[in-house]
């Protein structure tokens, strides 16, 4: 069967699109968008989920996604428009497929032999570091690059380190990503190997980097991009308890860790960020939070976890500001606590990250209702 329209779910640093039977995009995203987009097409639009080169640079991701794309187009008989929706690294990946010449030397008719490129219709991004993100910038990032320069930062990476391993042991989402993926050896080491000893994407996503990057590789294909911004409130969010007693939905360690490495800003900022900063704190619409959800003063530190507010708003032509999600990092690709509001309040399902945001399904849905707006968008 062909197809008029596609949508294509790039993922972000880790690069995998499944480890194990753990999926980087929650069923509920692909589910929820292959609906949406049928409604707003009018026929079957299928929704893919596509692997990134893990933790690998901008310009070897860029590469992958291509030959991942090249072979989705040739299984799907040339569809005539692709809508890629990448989060976080992945809109990264998306967006820069829209610049005047590939990241690594060479042109896009080698690394585009089937002419892909030209037919994307549209690039909705999801918490990205457009302009870099202050997490990589710190010394628990350089750490991996430069062990012998960022020797204050062992205390912190170790005490992160250890975070993840709890988080890992206890919260079911996490265990079963690992454990699967112990028994999927392609995919789990391939992600462990690369996490471990390769910190290009690091040195990547670095602010003077992106700026550097911006600069040397400017938007040329004419496509429009949606850019949906996530942070966490401004306090926890309150929830009903087992004992139907309203207490705080505590934050892990480990996103408070996280949370305070993105906050920690030196140095020049962004050109993007003040004009950035100023839309964030204008009453931005569409707005998607839990109705007690307290939205922040936007500052530069102001971020979702891993990426900082103010470099998620890309501003080349083309690009547009799609909404403010309270949500952390991990919340929008569908790793969030889900509830049933007839029982005691206890998660049906566990996020990876717990920030306090009171993201849930009612967010969930509203977030990717937008984004299905958004494969209408024009330039």
């Amino acid at each position: 069967m062909s197809y008029e329209n596609v949508v294509v779910l790039v993922p972000g640093f880790f690069g995998f699109g499944r480890l194990g039977s753990f999926y980087y995009f929650a069923d509920r995203v692909a589910a929820c968008l292959r609906g949406a987009a049928q409604v707003a097409f009018g026929a079957p639009t299928p929704v893919l989920g596509v692997a990134t080169v893990p933790t690998g640079s901008l310009a070897e991701r860029q590469a992958f996604l291509l030959s991942k794309l090249t072979h989705a187009d040739r299984t799907l008989r040339k569809p005539a428009r692709y809508h890629l929706v990448g989060h976080s690294a992945g809109g990264l990946d998306a967006e820069l497929l829209r610049a005047q010449a590939p990241l690594r030397h060479g042109t896009w008719s080698n690394l585009d032999p089937e002419g892909v490129r030209a037919r994307i219709s549209t690039i909705t991004t999801i918490s990205s570091p457009h302009y870099g993100t202050y997490l990589a910038n710190g010394g628990v990032a350089g750490l991996l690059g430069n062990p012998l320069h960022h020797l204050a930062a062992i205390p912190e990476a170790s005490a992160v380190a250890l975070q993840i391993a709890k988080l890992a042991i206890e919260r079911p989402v996490l265990h079963e990503a690992f454990y699967a993926g112990a028994q999927a050896w392609s995919d789990s080491a391939r992600f462990l190997v690369s996490l471990l000893t390769d910190e290009e994407l690091a040195k990547d996503l670095r602010t003077d980097s992106m700026e550097q990057t911006r600069h040397e590789h400017p938007p040329a294909l004419r496509v429009p991009v949606t850019c949906f911004v996530t942070a966490i409130p401004k306090n926890p969010v309150f929830v009903e308890s087992e004992t139907h007693q309203r207490e705080p939905r505590r934050p892990d360690e480990l996103i408070v860790s996280l949370e305070r490495l993105t906050a920690h800003v030196e140095g020049t900022l962004p050109g993007a960020a003040d004009k950035n900063l100023q839309d964030l704190n204008s009453n931005p619409s569409p707005l998607i939070r839990n109705p007690v959800a307290e939205i922040p003063d936007f500052e530069p530190s102001t971020n979702d976890g891993v990426v900082n507010a103010m470099t998620q708003i890309l501003r080349t032509e083309g690009a547009r500001f799609g909404g403010l999600v309270m949500a952390d990092h991990g919340d929008v690709i569908g790793h969030y606590d889900r509830t049933d509001p007839l029982t005691n309040g206890a998660p049906i399902n566990d996020g990876v990250f717990r920030s306090g945001s009171g993201f849930g399904d009612d967010q969930f849905f509203a977030l990717y209702s937008e984004v299905a707006k958004a494969f209408h968008a024009r330039l």
